[in-house]
């Protein structure tokens, strides 16, 4: 007669045999490796959630230019890619913080709105650029996010480069604020005896395929005006990409560039050492910092969104910019 019981225990007990013997078959030198590297990552791992956690207030990312141009300093404060969102209750914080840099100038550099913003988000960006241009003369400019908003798109295209210029409301009800709009349009101005011009351009600066011809021509009638003159001369250009091909960007004579749109990525290396992607690549070469291009300064900063956003910002606290523009010693 057949003893199930014993039967049933010697199967239980060859199968814990069998996983013994399995679990044994693991080689020591893959667990050591698992542990070296756990212990490795381990810091970092540390590091990007303490980051995440430490990301919710905005910095100030300063540098400094000189130039033959200017016969005293210049502070420059550039705000940009707030995306609808509020720093906090009517964006008080941001003003208290562009308050204490003392600017000269103030530049609103693009993607502060959304093409589907409501009333309330135009309000609070009415309010925003009315106690900015209280503080001190304060420009936008467009970037891809707003300007949808900004324009009557009347032509049909999938790029917006290629879409019209005719001005929508929103832009008039925007500069009764007393912030000045510019789009392909600059302003001469005069600041602290210095002569500056100020312009904006979303669009590139270097031939790309949704051009055509005519288009590319009003683009490269506007950069030979606006570099034409003596005064030191800055551009608000919200997509650094429009200065990627530096042999074949038209911008000779332009002495600062100001962008924004990158984020840095949103989550970035560590000490510095850039993103780790943003516009469609990974690690671009112009991610945020201070760059050089056929002799004009490029000067890209991470914005202010993804404090809030589904991604966190990682290595990479939202910031402002302030730009110290300083006469050079004969």
């Amino acid at each position: 007669m057949l003893n199930f019981t014993d039967n049933a225990a010697e199967y239980a007990h060859g199968r814990e045999k069998a996983g013994a013997e399995k679990r044994r078959a693991v080689p020591s030198w893959l667990v050591k490796a698992a542990a070296v590297l756990f212990i490795i990552a381990a810091p970092f791992i540390a590091a990007a959630l303490l980051s995440m956690l430490s990301n919710k207030e905005p910095e100030v990312a300063r540098y400094s230019l000189s130039s033959a141009k200017l016969v005293s300093p210049v502070r420059i404060v550039m705000i940009s890619d707030l995306h609808r969102n509020e720093l906090d209750e009517d964006n008080q914080k941001l003003i208290d913080m562009t308050a204490l840099e003392s600017p000269d100038l103030i530049f609103v550099n693009g993607d502060m709105l959304e093409p589907d913003y409501t009333e309330r988000e135009e309000a609070a960006f009415k309010s925003l650029l009315e106690r900015l241009n209280g503080i001190a003369p304060t420009f936008f400019s467009a970037g891809n996010h707003d300007y949808p908003a900004y324009f009557y798109l009347y032509e049909l295209a999938e790029n917006e480069l290629l879409r019209g210029l005719e001005l929508s409301p929103l832009v008039r009800r925007l500069e009764s604020t007393g912030a000045r709009f510019l789009e392909r349009s600059y302003a001469d101005i005069e600041i602290n005896s210095n002569a500056l011009r100020i312009g904006g351009l979303y669009a590139f600066t270097y031939k790309n395929e949704v051009y055509t011809e005519k288009q590319f021509e009003a683009i490269g009638s506007f950069l030979s005006e606006f570099t034409d003159g003596e005064r030191f001369s800055i551009l608000l250009s919200h997509r650094p990409e429009g200065f990627e091909y530096s042999d074949e960007a038209d911008i000779g004579g332009i002495d600062l560039v100001l962008s924004g749109h990158t984020h840095n990525g949103v989550v970035a290396l560590p000490f510095g050492l850039g993103a780790l992607w943003s516009m469609g690549r990974s690690f671009p070469e112009f991610d945020r910092g201070s760059f050089s291009v056929n002799g004009t300064e490029l000067i890209i900063g991470a914005g202010l969104d993804g404090y809030k956003g589904f991604i966190p910002r990682v290595f990479n606290p939202p910031e402002i910019v302030t730009v110290e523009l300083l006469p050079k010693a004969p």
